[in-house]
């Protein structure tokens, strides 16, 4: 019988009390502190060529790619770092230790390190409590918030087939003047469809939408990702990026 959620609730109280933090191990070069693609893994790993982010990024579950996939295509998203460290600490007087799934910025917005799971009564499993207490505790030393992400934060099923699309055009090659068309066409108009943004890049409508893809993930353009991706999709300049923002690699 699965827990409810007051019986986790309460058992988790208990066991955040007893945990105390000795350290937060970050990669010194500020990559990703653990590669999960070994070679011997027989569960599901990916391995994810990132753009946006210039390296390649690995994981273990389908959840675990849709969220590196919102990081590579979301322009409000500052910087992503997954399984970013290794939190070692002690939980009533017994060593442990957690990794964190991901660690992220988005503007505006203290950095998160969290834990991604398909749906909540995975965060309920004895083994998810005790990752949650040693991660709240990593995340709240750091000054950083600690958040679970499920498969209900990702929306609909369109929303997760436009990430899907938006990455999957992450390569494609935008000739400089098509940039800056594209530049000039948001900045005056404001908005527009994927198909008139495409004319004014001197492109069908099929092609330009790959290369307005492209510019969504070098964060020159936003796409309303709430419909189906086509050619009446709407267009937006891309939120401007502030001059610093909270580190993430430490």
């Amino acid at each position: 019988m699965a827990t409810n959620f007051s019986q986790a609730d309460e058992e988790f109280s208990n066991i955040l009390a007893d945990t105390t933090i000795q350290r937060v191990v970050f990669d010194v070069r500020g990559n990703q502190l653990r590669q999960v693609i070994t070679g011997t893994k027989t569960h599901e790993t990916f391995s994810f060529p990132s753009k946006r982010w210039r390296r390649t990024l690995t994981g273990e579950t389908a959840m675990e790619l849709l969220l590196t996939k919102y990081a590579e295509a979301v322009p409000t998203v500052l910087d992503f770092n997954p399984q970013p460290c290794r939190v070692e600490g002690e939980i009533g007087g017994e060593k442990h230790i957690a990794l964190p799934d991901f660690a992220m910025v988005e503007k505006g917005c203290a950095p998160i390190l969290g834990e991604v799971k398909r749906d909540r009564t995975q965060f309920e499993r004895a083994s998810a409590l005790r990752q949650k207490a040693l991660t709240m505790k990593a995340a709240e030393l750091l000054g950083w918030e600690y958040r679970q992400i499920t498969g209900e934060a990702f929306g609909t099923l369109d929303y997760r087939e436009n990430l899907d699309e938006v990455a999957a055009h992450r390569f494609a090659h935008i000739p400089i003047r098509q940039e800056q068309a594209a530049a000039r066409a948001l900045r005056e108009r404001g908005q527009m469809t994927i198909a008139d943004l495409a004319e004014a890049m001197g492109e069908t409508a099929s092609r330009g939408q790959a290369l307005i893809c492209a510019l969504m993930v070098r964060r020159l353009a936003s796409i309303d990702l709430r419909v189906p991706l086509g050619a009446r999709s709407r267009v937006r300049r891309a939120p401007s990026l502030p001059f610093a923002f909270p580190r993430i690699r430490l």
